[in-house]
Order: structure tokens, then C-alpha cells, then sequence
């Protein structure tokens, strides 16, 4: 009672939509290979312009996880600590 059901993307879900990106955005392939399963489903919905709460929510994660997960993400993809999630964010969806 007054529990939310709560559904997240399942492997096959997941491992659907990465062709699909990867065919419109071929560069995530190469970003693909840099990073864990995790990292590259954050990529992912990164570069598909999903707002960090839907992030957070659809990868059942916390926001500090969230936060820690995309500041490496950015030392290693982008090679920066400044601003680091915010110029993350910005460097996927340019790519």
C-alpha cells in the first residue's frame, strides 16, 4: 500500500537501444569501449537528453552516485575536473 511500482530498462532493453544509438551517433561506440555497462548506459541516456532525474530514476541510483559516477566519466572521457558533470553532460551531446 502506497508503494510506487518501479520498472527499469531490462538487459535486452538496453542492449536493443545501443544499436540504435550507435547507428545515429557513431562516436558512442568509441565511448562504448572506455567505459562500463553502467558508465555507458549514463552515456547513453546523457546523449538522448534525458534530465539527470530521469537518469538517476531510470538507472535506480542515487544522486550522489550519480554525481561520483559522471565527475570520472568526465576525467576520463573529457579530460577535466572543472565543472566536471555539467561539461560532461555537455561534451556527450555535442558528440
Amino acid at each position: 500500500m502506497g508503494h510506487e511500482r518501479k520498472e527499469y530498462p531490462t538487459y535486452d532493453d538496453w542492449h536493443t537501444l545501443y544499436p540504435l544509438v550507435e547507428e545515429f551517433y557513431p562516436e558512442m561506440a568509441r565511448i562504448r569501449k572506455k567505459t562500463s555497462e553502467t558508465e555507458y548506459q549514463i552515456c547513453v541516456l546523457t546523449k538522448l537528453d534525458c534530465d539527470l532525474s530521469d537518469i538517476i530514476y531510470l538507472m535506480g541510483v542515487s544522486r550522489a552516485y550519480m554525481s561520483i559516477t559522471r565527475k570520472r566519466l568526465s576525467e576520463r572521457l573529457v579530460h577535466t575536473n572543472e565543472d566536471s558533470a555539467k561539461l560532461f553532460d555537455q561534451r556527450i551531446k555535442e558528440q
